[in-house]
């Protein structure tokens, strides 16, 4: 018996496919009995980048049910292309080097590693190849999710966020482009045990809702310095989120 319900993540490609990526996340998380709130509001129109801080892998699943735009793309692991063919077209992905936990994985998940590599300067092109596509889509008009406390990605001096998010923003050219900091408040490292076989997702996991806090737009400019580097501008947005937030 396989640990994991891969009937459950194809069906997410196939409602993506038939209907739409919103419609699939809702589904999928009804089916793992989690409840989203949503405190504030979207921007409809327009370059939006969303910054989130990141407790649960299920965190990229309760934005994608809750944001309704047919232009979002999500910076996330390259083994999230196993949700289906739509989803990965939206997919900014990123990998990170293989480690010896790893080796784990791969016995417990087999086929679920696709965002692991064994050549670092590899990683590395990859995942700045990421970046830059989703500053180009902000640039154009389009929305970018990402999440700077992810596994993939280097940590600056200042601070717990990677430099990704802020190479993505100095990259942006788009002077109309906003920030929406988003605070995910009920999800854990365990919310992905939820896509286990469906006899022990119904043992181990009980219901639970999870709460999107989404402040107030923000232009870009207003936060990072023009005349800084991607580093420095990690610690501008890092330091902007957690004023509004209060916590990191």
């Amino acid at each position: 018996m396989s640990l994991v319900d891969w009937n459950l993540i194809r069906r997410f490609g196939d409602i993506a496919a038939a209907d739409s990526i919103m419609s699939a996340a809702r589904h999928i998380l009804e089916v793992l009995r989690v409840t989203v709130v949503v405190r504030g509001s979207f921007v409809q129109k327009g370059p939006v980048l969303y910054i989130s801080n990141h407790k649960s892998g299920l965190d990229g699943m309760f934005l994608l049910s809750v944001i309704a735009r047919d232009d979002l793309h999500m910076v996330g692991l390259a083994s999230y292309e196993l949700l289906g063919v739509k989803f990965a077209q939206k997919l900014l992905p990123m990998y990170r080097f293989r480690k010896k936990r790893d080796y784990f994985l791969d016995i417990v998940a087999g086929g679920a590693d696709h965002h692991i590599l064994s050549d670092i300067s590899l990683v590395r092109r990859k995942n700045q190849d990421s970046i830059a596509r989703g500053a180009e889509i902000v640039t154009k008009g389009g929305v970018v999710v990402i999440f700077p406390t992810g596994s993939a990605g280097r940590r600056p001096s200042q601070g717990i966020w990677k430099a990704g998010v802020g190479f993505l923003a100095k990259q942006i050219k788009n002077p109309k482009t906003q920030v929406i900091f988003v605070a995910i408040e009920g999800g854990s490292r365990r919310d992905m045990g939820r896509f286990m076989h469906p006899l022990l997702r119904t043992i181990f996991y009980r219901s639970k809702t999870v709460v999107l806090t989404f402040a107030k737009p923000v232009l870009l400019s207003k936060i990072i310095t023009k005349e800084k580097d991607g580093k420095d501008s990690v610690w501008e947005l890092e330091r902007e989120y957690r004023a509004i937030f209060k916590q990191t």
